[in-house]
């Protein structure tokens, strides 16, 4: 965690020329006055803030920065100010190898352990086609580093994270089984990209992508200390001002992208117009994956397919440090709007569909939010109530108390009154803008429900039975340990202290177990979320399993077992 604030900001004043630009307008709205107004919040002289793009009808009506890219030199915003765009760079890396996969240098179905042989063989191949639309299973590459101890202001270069996904020996579930948005896919495909052109990816990007456009401030780097002019730096929010968001990686295909606002806007277009890829490229773009049961992935190639009113609208954001970005686009109307930001406390997505509404609004009878206005049946709050599983280690819990919903999970200590939207949808945060929406089916309890997340995406959370920890009669002493992990090359030590378990990793804190079943311990802790206590024929604790988000199930052999 960071831990020094910047106490005191020099208050810097922009020139009105930099902030000035031509009054747009389209059907009848002063998109200028709008935009700005809604932008009002973060056109500050002394914070970082964010830049908007706007393109209508293959035309760009808008485009501004507002706030500082550089806080120490106060360095204005613009639209044309690099700045990391995170998960938005998974659609530039799909596209990278499909090109590869329409000069028949590559297939869809191409085992990836034949390009990746360092890669432990999973319990079933894994294609190349898994990995462009997150059905592949794979765990996690940042929730691996976490788990194997790794800080946020490591430094990490993309050998030593590819070599921690390839020793993985497990995985989520089996390709094709489930969806699950997951880093590992791209960071795999930037590697094969490299591999099968024998160009590094940052090359092979700009050659085939970034230059045949002329995106001429946009790229992926290798080198974190490279200099790129007038680029953005990343802050988060403190109580004292902004402290700087640190970006020690080199990680490149899951993220790595420097690009800006208005340069998005030349990629967008090139779904219309297709100045770069062929038509076939574009066309697997757009198709979704099926998992076994018949359900559509809900990306395709690092992009997210709605519906907007009638029309058909794809997006993705991304967000890495104190980086935001987020990317709409609607072909039919030839409409894209990117909006980016160097700030944490900053909802890109919102903004973005915001800026949507103030060009494009639905009429009321386009949306699919429920009538809010319609009498609340109380009895659907009994249906809500209960226990949830988003994660293995991370349960959402809801209970009634006065006819008001409240919320809480197993990393409180309290519990949250939630301000009901519709009748299954309820506001979790304001400042994050994200929601509970429950599925409800009359006269029988709620069986899931989705976590969302603003307009960046949905996860969906199982009811789960709970047992009461408090009737467990556990010798915390059994647990004790030491236990190694050749998956995460690490060592985890379990003790007993004051009465009380806890897991102890050389570079954190002694991190506290809460048990949560039989042999079965949660965490409040950025490393893992869960420890699965596993015993032997003789009734012996021989190892245990680790868990976080999107990487289930880390084996850990215990050391010290007579």
């Amino acid at each position: 965690m960071l831990n020094k604030f910047i106490a005191n900001l020099v208050k810097l004043n922009v020139t009105a020329a930099l902030l000035s630009m031509s009054i747009s307008t389209y059907a009848g709205n002063n998109i200028n006055d709008e935009i700005n107004a809604l932008m009002k919040p973060w056109a500050n002289s002394d914070a970082p803030g964010a830049a908007i793009a706007v393109r209508i009808d293959g035309k760009s009506v808008f485009d501004r920065g507002y706030g500082l890219a550089n806080l120490e030199y106060g360095v204005p915003m613009r639209s044309d100010t690099p700045i990391q765009v995170a998960s938005i760079s998974k659609q530039f890396t799909a596209f990278a190898a499909l090109q590869l996969i329409d000069a028949g240098k590559l297939e869809f179905d191409t085992n990836i352990q034949t390009l990746l042989p360092e890669m432990k063989k999973p319990p079933r191949p894994i294609l190349v086609r898994h990995l462009l639309d997150h059905v592949s299973g794979l765990r996690d590459e940042s929730t691996l580093a976490s788990m194997a101890g790794w800080r946020e202001d490591d430094a990490i270069v993309q050998e030593q994270i590819f070599n921690l996904v390839a020793q993985q020996e497990g995985v989520n579930f089996l390709p094709e089984d489930e969806f699950q948005y997951n880093n590992s896919n791209f960071l795999l495909l930037a590697i094969i990209v490299e591999r099968v052109s024998g160009r590094s990816f940052s090359d092979f990007t700009q050659e085939h992508i970034f230059r045949p456009l002329g995106m001429k401030n946009s790229g992926f780097s290798d080198d974190r200390f490279g200099v790129i002019k007038g680029r953005a730096y990343s802050y988060y929010r403190t109580q004292n001002g902004f402290s700087h968001a640190r970006l020690n990686s080199d990680v490149l295909g899951s993220t790595g992208l420097m690009t800006t606002a208005k340069d998005l806007l030349i990629w967008a277009e090139n779904f219309e117009t297709k100045k770069v890829g062929s038509e076939r490229v574009h066309q697997w773009m757009a198709l979704r994956a099926k998992t076994r049961k018949g359900d559509n992935a809900v990306l395709a190639k690092g992009q997210e397919k709605r519906m907007y009113g009638r029309q058909t609208l794809w997006c993705h954001g991304g967000r890495n440090g104190g980086f935001r970005s987020f990317l709409i686009r609607i072909p039919e109307r030839k409409l894209s709007i990117s909006v980016l930001a160097n700030r944490s406390d900053f909802d890109m997505s919102k903004v973005a569909y915001d800026i949507l509404a103030i060009i494009n609004p639905m009429t009321p009878h386009e949306s699919s939010e429920s009538d809010v206005s319609s009498p609340f049946d109380n009895s659907m709050l009994d249906a809500y109530a209960g226990d949830y599983s988003l994660f293995k280690g991370l349960v959402f819990s809801f209970k009634i108390v006065d006819q008001v919903l409240l919320f809480s999970t197993n990393q409180m200590d309290q519990w949250v009154p939630l301000k009901r939207v519709t009748n299954t949808r309820f506001l979790l945060s304001v400042a994050e803008n994200t929601f509970i929406e429950f599925d409800y089916e009359a006269g029988s309890l709620s069986n899931s429900l989705e976590y969302v997340v603003s307009q960046n995406g949905r996860l969906r959370a199982k009811r789960v039975e709970l047992i009461d920890a408090s009737t467990f009669d556990v010798n915390l002493k059994t647990f004790e340990g030491e236990y190694w992990s050749n998956e995460l090359n690490t060592k985890y030590t379990v003790e007993v202290r004051n009465n009380k378990l806890y897991a102890i990793h050389q570079r954190s804190a002694p991190i506290e177990l809460f048990i949560s079943a039989p042999n079965t311990f949660d965490a409040r802790s950025n490393n893992f979320m869960q420890l699965e206590f596993v015993t032997n024929d003789a009734s012996t604790i021989n190892g245990m399993r680790m868990s976080h988000a999107v990487s289930n199930d880390v084996w850990f052999t215990r050391l010290d077992v007579k």
